[in-house]
C-alpha cells in the first residue's frame, strides 16, 4: 500500500463525469498528486463539498487574536518584517505556512481584512428582573437592602455578594489596578 500525510485527502468523489475535470483542478490545486477519476455514481452531497470547503475563505487569527502559523513561517516573517496579522492561511485551518509569507513579502499575497474590535457582550434581564447571584440576593435581603439600588459589577452588570457588602458598608470598594507595564 502507499502511504501519505495525516489529513491529506486521499479521494474526491464527482457526482457526474462533467465535475471530473473540476476536481481534478482542485486536487492540483491540495500539492498532492492527481485524484483519480470517480465513479460517476458517486453520492452527490460530497461531491459539492469538496469544492465548497476550497472556497470557504480560512482565518489564520482565532477569535481570541492567535495568529495560527507555522514554525518556519514565523521566523521567515520576523526575518522578513512581514506583519503575520496582516496575512491571510492558506495551510490546512488557515494556518499560515512559508509559502503564505514569501508572497506577503513579494506583495503577492492577499491580504486579510483587519478584524473589528472585539465588542463586550450585551445582556439586559426582563424588565423588572434584577440580575444578581443568589449568594447577593441572601445578602440583601438580610441587610434588608432592595438589589434594585445596587449598581452591579458582575459579568453583564450582575450584582454580587461584593456589590452588596460594599453597599452596607462591610467592604471597602476594590480599586483597579493598573496592569504591569500600563501606562498609568
Amino acid at each position: 500500500g502507499e502511504s501519505t500525510a495525516v489529513g491529506a485527502p486521499v479521494a474526491l468523489i464527482a457526482a457526474s463525469e462533467a465535475d471530473i475535470p473540476a476536481l481534478q483542478a482542485y486536487a492540483a490545486t491540495l500539492g498532492g498528486a492527481p485524484a483519480a477519476a470517480a465513479p460517476a455514481a458517486a453520492a452527490p452531497a460530497a461531491a459539492k463539498a469538496a469544492p465548497k470547503a476550497a472556497a470557504a475563505p480560512n482565518a489564520a487569527a482565532s477569535a481570541g487574536g492567535r495568529v495560527v502559523a507555522s514554525p518556519l513561517a514565523k521566523k521567515m516573517a520576523e526575518e522578513m518584517g512581514v506583519d503575520l496579522t496582516t496575512v491571510a492561511g492558506s495551510g490546512p485551518g488557515g494556518r499560515i505556512t512559508a509559502g503564505d509569507v514569501t508572497k506577503a513579502a513579494s506583495g503577492g499575497a492577499p491580504v486579510k481584512k483587519a478584524a473589528a474590535a472585539p465588542t463586550k457582550p450585551v445582556w439586559q434581564p426582563a424588565e423588572g428582573v434584577v440580575a444578581a447571584t443568589p449568594t447577593a440576593r441572601v445578602l440583601a435581603k438580610k441587610a434588608k437592602l432592595d438589589l434594585a439600588s445596587i449598581e452591579g459589577t458582575g459579568e453583564f452588570g450582575r450584582v454580587t455578594a461584593d456589590d452588596v457588602k460594599m453597599a452596607t458598608g462591610e467592604m471597602k470598594p476594590k480599586r483597579k489596578v493598573a496592569a504591569p507595564g500600563a501606562p498609568a
